[in-house]
């Protein structure tokens, strides 16, 4: 029987309450921090801080993570689209 090493074997929400921790501690997470941690790719540690950021923990920076401003409204967390849209988020195509 070959031995799996812990870490590798974590689960996403396993990673992803790290990654909160981590917030919580430092205000910063980093891809690095999970893949050095957990010993996996730097694609799952990405997807793990995407999914801290959708739930509204963190804003995305390059390379991370930082603890989203608890002052800003949920929806104002994230950053705007970088296309021009009409209110109903149609882009706006221009000729």
């Amino acid at each position: 029987m070959t031995a799996v090493h812990f870490a590798s074997a974590a689960l996403p929400a396993v990673r992803q309450r790290y990654a909160c921790e981590l917030l919580r501690r430092f205000g910063v997470v980093r891809c690095y921090d999970l893949q050095a941690h957990f010993d996996i790719s730097e694609a799952t540690a990405r997807r793990d801080i995407d999914v801290v950021v959708r739930r509204g923990y963190a804003e995305r920076v390059y390379g991370g993570a930082i603890l989203a401003d608890p002052s800003m409204p949920a929806g104002s967390r994230r950053r705007p689209a970088t296309a021009a849209a009409d209110s109903h988020g149609t882009p706006i195509v221009r000729s």
